[in-house]
């Protein structure tokens, strides 16, 4: 595997590009004009991996002083199993505490072990649940709440 590279920014000319992926890993996509209402609000910025110039993975984080949230990540589909996620995080993870974040927060459903399994890789513990919090084909799912100490 070639070295992947992750991009920062924090205003949406990338809007569309983030909606494109966005959609792509998920089957309820973000809009484009969602992506440029989030990147609009203060501390909030976008992450995209890339492999030889390919998007292959993004986030979007929310900073707060020290603490930052991860508000949405995904990799590819056709590239899950590459270590991506991890990439994404790892480089996700330093760019935050260069930052002076020290705490990282997500939620994740219950149901998506795959992403469960890379959080707990990366050192994420879990802290609480959210009950009932997404809908999941017609049935409602626990949201687990996890942070990881950037230190």
């Amino acid at each position: 595997m070639m070295t992947a590279k992750s991009t920062f920014f924090n205003n949406g000319n990338a809007a569309d590009l983030l909606a494109g992926l966005h959609s792509s890993c998920f089957s309820k996509g973000w809009s484009k004009r969602n992506f440029q209402q989030l990147l609009r609000q203060p501390g909030t910025f976008a992450q995209i991996l890339e492999e030889a110039d390919n998007p292959v993975a993004f986030s979007l984080y929310q900073v707060a002083i020290e603490e930052a949230e991860i508000l949405t990540i995904g990799v590819l589909p056709e590239v899950r199993g590459r270590s991506y996620g991890h990439i994404l995080l790892q480089q996700g993870e330093k760019y935050l505490f260069t930052k002076g974040v020290i705490r990282l927060l997500l939620e994740v459903s219950a149901t998506n072990i795959p992403a469960i399994r890379l959080y707990e890789k990366r050192q994420f513990k879990k802290i609480g649940t959210r009950k009932n919090y997404y809908r999941e084909s017609g049935k409602k799912v626990d949201a687990i709440i996890m942070d990881k100490k950037l230190l």
